[in-house]
């Protein structure tokens, strides 16, 4: 059999193949989402680690094309100065955490900022946190029956001079025995 991830908005668990962070100026972040992540598994799965790709699906960005668009969120999180700083920032203890500038992962590593060498690649995921699931024990487990909660939200540059829409996926990798 195999295991499928289901990535919804809402505890009810409805699949959601598009979930849209909305629109932002320069200087500030998305409405935070909720994301909830279930597996159809018999077993728990483990060794879940998240990371953004260029959009799978049909590109209808504003830019010139999915992979153009995730090196340019990887880029603003790769930032040096804040001003520049942005990119997809992903919260596992429901939003209380956030990463900065000066702290592109959180002290409590909670929360991060996609960015090179982070979350960027399959290789670079980062290990699901066990404090995003309720009863979680085990960081990268999602038992049977559970959920992880997320928060996401992107942070979009004072200086970012090109408006438009950005897409990109969030995926996740996973070890299962069933």
């Amino acid at each position: 059999m195999a295991i499928t991830l289901t990535w919804a908005e809402d505890s009810s668990g409805a699949n959601k193949t598009t979930i849209d962070l909305d629109k932002s100026p320069n200087g500030s972040q998305t409405t935070e989402k909720t994301i909830y992540i279930s597996h159809n598994g018999l077993a728990a799965i483990t060794n879940l680690k998240l990371f953004v790709v260029a959009r799978e699906a049909t590109y209808s960005g504003d830019g010139t094309g999915a992979e153009d668009d995730r090196a340019e969120l990887i880029a603003w999180a790769d930032a040096t100065t804040s001003n520049k700083f942005g990119g997809v920032q992903i919260s596992m203890d429901n939003g209380v955490t956030w990463p900065t500038f000066g702290l592109k992962t959180a002290t409590n590593n909670l929360a991060f900022t996609s960015r090179t060498g982070v979350a960027d690649t399959a290789k670079n995921g980062i290990l699901l946190k066990k404090q995003s699931v309720a009863g979680g024990t085990i960081d990268g487990t999602i038992p049977t029956g559970l959920k992880a909660k997320l928060k996401v939200r992107i942070v979009v540059p004072n200086s970012e001079n090109t408006l438009g829409t950005r897409q990109i996926d969030l995926t996740a990798t996973f070890d299962s025995t069933i």
